[in-house]
């Protein structure tokens, strides 16, 4: 196993921030939005990421009906 680099404690340090700071937002947006519209909201961010996460790796979604099943 290599010895972490600075990048990788660097990442580790977002992903904590990035977890951490997500039971914050939602303890103070449930009184404000409803669970119904945070979980909307949220999966309408993470569609958007992989959208353009997809582009830019130039991921196709799958076409045809065999693709699919």
């Amino acid at each position: 196993m290599r010895k972490p680099s600075v990048f990788d404690w660097f990442l580790l340090i977002i992903l904590v921030v990035t977890c951490g700071a997500s039971f914050v937002a939602i303890k103070i947006a449930i009184i404000d939005i409803g669970p119904a519209w945070l979980a909307a909201f949220r999966l309408l961010i993470a569609l958007a990421l992989m959208l353009i996460f997809a582009r830019l790796t130039n991921i196709r979604p799958p076409r045809g009906k065999k693709e699919w099943l």
